[in-house]
């Protein structure tokens, strides 16, 4: 199976030009992916923008749209609203033939964390000296990773995960409340996965605790901020325990590729980045996997 994958395009009504056209779509391809960020708003001329896109491709191949936080639910159904071989990819499987895609994506353009390490002494990495906070934040993210796993995977007490990460009363509670969020988030996309086959996970949300999941917005703010992780856990969770091929995300504007673990084997986790625009084979039932990064013109 071939497919073209879009992330964070960003595209901008009434500002710098965006050639639509100039993105190729390749003879071969069979669908195309929308992971998020298709537009940087909401409003009507963006809704226009990007059914102008979704046109674009659909005259080619069928599209599959995953909200983002710039253009989180109910916007993507606006803009495949009547468009044939387009659907919002939200909650929802799609199977394929060879494997299933299960999209997962927002419903707010606010995405804070519903855990947070600095709200937990014991694990917050930002009290530590600069040259040792990117180590920190690793073993930190680890450890919140696993002592959520052991909560919603393993049925673990809350209170007794959080008495051994030395979390005081207060942080318990908080701990507790997160990870109910979590489990949630974490239920819901178990509801999409259970019955997928080498399911192709495409989220807006990065998985948790990788090595394209940390803070992108340090400039303007506190650059201790860049060395967090602020992926999520609930697909990191789903990730590990379901039988995930590929999982495709955006979000952090961070390119990169990890190998991660899972009941199938090691599922292969890629963010494309910034305005990327990526061509996949994926081939699960024989193991082939490939991605080539495709030059666009804005």
């Amino acid at each position: 199976m071939e497919l073209l994958v879009c992330g964070d395009l960003h595209l901008k009504p009434g500002g710098e030009a965006h050639p639509i056209e100039g993105i190729p779509i390749a003879d071969g391809i069979d669908f195309a992916l929308v992971v998020g960020d298709l537009t940087h708003r909401d409003g009507p001329d963006d809704v226009a923008l990007a059914r102008e896109f979704v046109e674009y491709v659909t005259d080619a191949v069928p599209l599959l749209y995953v909200p983002g936080n710039h253009d989180h639910m109910p916007m993507p159904e606006r803009v495949v609203d009547g468009i044939n071989d387009a659907a919002v990819a939200h909650e929802t499987a799609f199977e394929t033939g060879d494997f299933s895609v299960v999209g997962w994506g927002c419903t707010q353009r606010s995405l804070e964390p519903p855990l947070d390490v600095r709200d937990f002494e014991p694990l917050d990495p930002t009290t530590k000296p600069p040259s040792e906070r990117r180590y920190a934040a690793d073993a930190a993210a680890d450890q919140l990773l696993e002592a959520c796993a052991a909560v919603i995977i393993e049925e673990q007490p809350a209170s007794t995960v959080a008495t051994e990460l030395g979390l005081t009363r207060e942080e318990q509670a908080r701990f507790k409340t997160g990870v109910e969020t979590v489990a949630a988030r974490y239920d819901t996309l178990e509801g999409v996965l259970t019955d997928a086959e080498h399911a192709l996970l495409a989220t807006h949300l990065s998985p948790y605790n990788t090595s394209f999941d940390r803070h992108h917005s340090v400039g303007d703010r506190d650059a201790a901020l860049e060395v967090l992780h602020t992926g999520s856990i609930a697909i990191q969770l789903a990730i590990q325990s379901h039988d995930v091929f590929t999982a495709v995300s955006g979000h952090t504007h961070a390119q990169g590729y990890d190998v991660g673990t899972g009941p199938a084997g090691q599922p292969h986790l890629v963010n494309l980045g910034f305005r990327g625009v990526a061509e996949f084979t994926l081939r699960p039932d024989d193991g082939a996997f490939s991605y080539t990064t495709v030059d666009i013109p804005f």
